[in-house]
């Protein structure tokens, strides 16, 4: 349904969003879900991010406040690898699926390796490790991990198995954290 919103938008000549109606966008768009409106924000951030800041609004404490009713429907663990599979039309998006309850641990391993092959590269340089990564990581990077080191040790059973074991060879034995940093594109 979003892809369809995002699609009709550019055959219509609205294709270049702002951010104002970029926001206004992914928040008025609802569903009704259990008699309650769920806007397209309030799914990513408030149900599928388990409740987490917004990134629009760094101050901002929870999506859902205390006393809000969807509050009930927001996951118990958050899921990382989701920002793998949802696509909200940005050209760092990866590409729209269709996933099933009984294969989706799998299919979400999938898109994390496909999105890593595509949109991650490590850069090794000594003891120092470049990230190469789009936006995705920047804009979740802290539902990855605490730091840009934890970020990387999340991502790396998604890499090829050769830059597993040279990231391992570098990483196993030493005292002191590599430096990472990480370089959108």
């Amino acid at each position: 349904m979003i892809h369809a919103r995002l699609v009709y938008r550019k055959r219509h000549g609205s294709s270049k969003m702002n951010f104002f109606s970029r926001l206004s966008f992914f928040n008025n768009f609802a569903y009704a879900i259990g008699g309650l409106k769920f806007s397209l924000n309030d799914i990513e951030h408030g149900v599928l991010r388990c409740n987490a800041k917004s990134l629009i609004n760094p101050f901002s404490k929870e999506w859902f406040k205390v006393d809000d009713p969807r509050r009930r429907y927001v996951l118990e663990r958050l899921e990382p690898r989701i920002h793998f599979a949802l696509n909200c039309g940005a050209v760092s998006c990866p590409p729209i699926s269709v996933y099933e309850a009984s294969k989706l641990d799998k299919q979400l391993s999938l898109a994390a390796r496909n999105f890593i092959s595509q949109e991650v590269e490590l850069k090794f340089l000594g003891k120092k490790i470049q990230v190469h990564a789009n936006s995705i990581l920047k804009w979740y990077g802290r539902d990855f991990g605490s730091d840009n080191n934890t970020m990387l040790q999340y991502l790396l059973p998604y890499f090829p198995k050769e830059v597993q074991e040279q990231f391992r060879g570098l990483y196993e034995g030493s005292d002191t954290r590599l430096d990472l940093s990480l370089i959108h594109i």
